[in-house]
C-alpha cells in the first residue's frame, strides 16, 4: 500500500523549494525593460552593459553606495553579503562563458587598452605590440643588449599565445626567456583577466569574509559583468540546473533584485 505521507512530504518539499533560475529571470526583466529605455540608440544588450559599467548611472551608483555603505546600513551590510555569498559559490561551482569559468578572481571586466608591452631583464629587451591600424596584427621580439633581434615572430590573425608556442624557434628558447616573453605578451591581452582580491597589505573593502580591492568602481563594474555572464550562461542553456547551481543563482537574485529596487 502507497505510504501517501511520504509521497505528500516530498511533493511539498520539492513545492517549497525557491527557484532561483525562475527568480533571477524575473528579476532581469524589469532591468532589461529599464536599460532599454535608457539607451535606446544602442542596438544590443552587450553594448548597453558595457555603458552600464563605463558611465555614471542609476544602477551603477546605487551599486557603489552599496559596496561604499557601513556596515550600520542594513542594505549596504545584506548587500556585501549576498556579493560574498556568490563569490564563494562561483568558486565551488563551475560555470562557464565566453571568457572560461565565472570567477571574481579571474574575470574580464574591460576591453584592455594596452598595445604596447616592454621591459628589461638581464640585458634582453623583451617588446609586444599590437598594430594600431591592424589590431590582428602582434609582433613579439626579444632583443639583445646592442639592440639585436634574437627573436622575432609577427602574427596575423589576433592575439593568441598558442601559435607562438608551436613556432620552431620559440621551442629553442630557455625556459626563463619564454616565461619573461610570455609575461610580456600577456600584457597587451584584448581580454586582460583581473582579481579582485587583495593582497594581506593592500587596502581593502570587507566582502563577508574576503578582503576584495579597495575600488568600489573595479567592483561594481565587476558585479555587473558577473550578473551578465551569469543571465548569458541561464538564456544560452549553458548551466545544470542542480541544486549546486541554484545556490549560485541564490545571491545573483538578491544582489539583482536590490539593484532593480533601486531603479524606482
Amino acid at each position: 500500500m502507497p505510504n501517501y505521507y511520504v509521497e505528500n512530504a516530498d511533493k511539498w518539499k520539492a513545492l517549497a523549494n525557491i527557484d532561483y533560475f525562475t527568480h533571477f529571470v524575473k528579476a532581469w526583466i524589469p532591468f532589461n525593460a529599464w536599460y532599454r529605455n535608457s539607451y535606446p540608440l544602442l542596438d544590443n544588450d552587450a553594448e548597453i552593459i558595457n555603458k552600464i559599467k563605463t558611465e555614471s548611472n542609476r544602477l551603477k551608483n546605487r551599486l557603489i553606495s552599496l559596496i561604499e555603505g557601513p556596515d550600520e546600513d542594513n542594505e549596504s551590510r545584506k548587500f556585501r553579503s549576498y556579493l560574498s555569498d556568490l563569490h564563494y559559490q562561483l568558486e565551488r561551482t563551475y560555470l562557464d562563458c565566453v571568457d572560461g569559468h565565472i570567477s571574481f578572481l579571474n574575470l574580464v571586466v574591460d576591453k584592455n587598452s594596452e598595445t604596447r608591452e616592454e621591459f628589461k631583464y638581464r640585458n634582453f629587451t623583451y617588446r609586444v605590440e599590437i598594430d594600431p591600424g591592424n589590431r590582428k596584427k602582434i609582433k613579439a621580439t626579444i632583443l639583445d643588449s646592442s639592440s639585436v633581434e634574437r627573436y622575432s615572430i609577427t602574427q596575423d590573425n589576433g592575439y593568441n599565445f598558442s601559435e607562438i608556442e608551436s613556432d620552431g624557434a620559440y621551442g629553442r628558447l630557455s625556459a626563463e626567456v619564454k616565461t619573461k616573453l610570455k609575461s610580456c605578451y600577456m600584457e597587451v591581452n584584448p581580454r586582460k583577466p583581473v582579481s579582485l582580491l587583495a593582497g594581506e597589505t593592500d587596502e581593502c573593502i570587507k566582502v563577508g569574509s574576503y578582503r576584495f580591492m579597495n575600488d568600489p568602481n573595479l567592483i561594481a563594474r565587476s558585479v555587473i559583468t558577473v550578473i551578465y555572464n551569469l543571465r548569458n550562461s541561464l538564456f544560452h542553456g549553458q548551466i545544470v540546473p542542480d541544486k549546486e547551481t541554484q545556490k549560485v543563482y541564490e545571491p545573483a537574485y538578491h544582489i539583482l533584485s536590490m539593484l532593480v529596487e533601486g531603479l524606482g
